[in-house]
Formats: C-alpha cells, sequence, structure tokens
C-alpha cells in the first residue's frame, strides 16, 4: 500500500515481486495440469491473459506477489505450495518419487488413467511401459519427455535389482 498526498492508502499499481527464482515455472505447470485447469480458465480466474500465464509456466516471467497469491488460489493451494521445492527436477527422479513429491497416490494415477493401481506401481517400478504416454504424463502432471525420463529411473532401478538378485 501506498499513502498518498490526500492520506489515502491505495495499492501500488504492480504488487511487489516475488524474490527471483522462487517461482518454479514447471512446479506451477504441474499444479494447474493437476487441477484439471486450461491456462485459459486460470487466466480468466486469475483475471489475467492467457499469454501471461504462458509467460510464468515458460519462466520468461515471473507474477507479482499478488497474483501469486491469486493463482494459489485459484488452484486450491497455499502460496508457499505453488512456490514449492525450486530445485525439484522431476526428470531426476522415478515416478514413484514424482507422485509422492506431489502429493498423488497411486489410486489418483489409476483413477487419471483409467488403468489399475497395480498397472500403476508396474510402470512406476520400470516392469512395463505407461500404455498412453500423453494420459500418463498428465496424470503425473509431467510433460511426456519428463514422464519417460522418470520411468527410465525405474527401468534402471529395477535392471540393477535383477542383476544383483541373480549375483
Amino acid at each position: 500500500m501506498w499513502a498518498f498526498m490526500d492520506g489515502q492508502e491505495r495499492p501500488a499499481a504492480r504488487g511487489p515481486r516475488l524474490p527471483a527464482g522462487s517461482f518454479d515455472p514447471h512446479h506451477a505447470e504441474t499444479l494447474r495440469r493437476r487441477a484439471a485447469m486450461s491456462r485459459e480458465e486460470l487466466a480468466q480466474q486469475v483475471g489475467l491473459s492467457v499469454s501471461a500465464v504462458k509467460m510464468w509456466e515458460s519462466g520468461a516471467r515471473q507474477p507479482s506477489a499478488r497474483t501469486a497469491e491469486k493463482i494459489a488460489e485459484a488452484l486450491g493451494v497455499s502460496p508457499a505450495a505453488l512456490l514449492g521445492d525450486t530445485n525439484f527436477d522431476p526428470a531426476q527422479h522415478s515416478l514413484e518419487d514424482v507422485r509422492i513429491r506431489f502429493d498423488l497416490t497411486t489410486h489418483d494415477i489409476a483413477t487419471a488413467t483409467g488403468h489399475a493401481q497395480r498397472t500403476v506401481r508396474e510402470v512406476e517400478r520400470g516392469l512395463r511401459l505407461p500404455p498412453d504416454a500423453e494420459a500418463w504424463a498428465n496424470a503425473y502432471g509431467l510433460t511426456k519427455t519428463q514422464l519417460a525420463a522418470s520411468w527410465a529411473i525405474g527401468y534402471q532401478a529395477a535392471q540393477h535389482s535383477q542383476a544383483t538378485s541373480q549375483a
């Protein structure tokens, strides 16, 4: 808030900025996908343009602190949850780790993909490929590239485990 000569307090034209690097665009996109919300819907709820949402999700711009609060409210998460762990890269973790990190259950993934929980566990352990990469990526809130990298980590662990048990 700014105090003007007339004694009235008015909000600044733009809210205070978030600390540099505190807004993780990939995490924000993941939360939007988990909320089953399009960019258009988020833009409408926050009261800004679709291009603004695209810029946040691409990392080209950071929202103001006030806008980040609106984004969090629209997505049904706390502002702290929106900011998340900016060092977490889903492509460096197994699908199981990603699921746990994003507070998802095997039931959530099974429901989103239309497969049994057993299939979810087998995919997460790298024992079988995800039947529909796009549906599975959306269920985890990942891109298809991130899904493939996370699946490969589970697959490598399964191969290592199998080789170790045979030795």
